[in-house]
């Protein structure tokens, strides 16, 4: 059986090693929260800017259709009479 002092020892030992483990599982519990939410972030800004990019896009299309069936109404001849 141990002595009274090494039985002491050894209950320090336990709980300075239970902090520690504790310690290191509250470091990789927040450093796995703090990288999730750092992806979430990007993948928001990502999506904005894909999406300005699609408006941006979808505006240019729509400006130059527009443009195009402009111009096209100008260079068809008048609608004649058929009656």
């Amino acid at each position: 059986m141990f002595t009274f002092r090494t039985s002491i020892t050894f209950a320090v030992m336990a709980f300075i090693a239970a902090l520690a483990a504790l310690l290191i599982f509250i470091q990789f519990w927040t450093f796995h929260l703090a990288a999730k939410e750092a992806a979430s972030a990007r993948m928001d800004a990502a999506s904005a800017e894909t999406l300005g990019c699609f408006e941006e896009t979808a505006c240019r299309l729509i400006v130059r259709h527009d443009s195009i069936e402009a111009i096209g109404k100008e260079r068809l001849p008048a609608p004649k009479d058929l009656g």
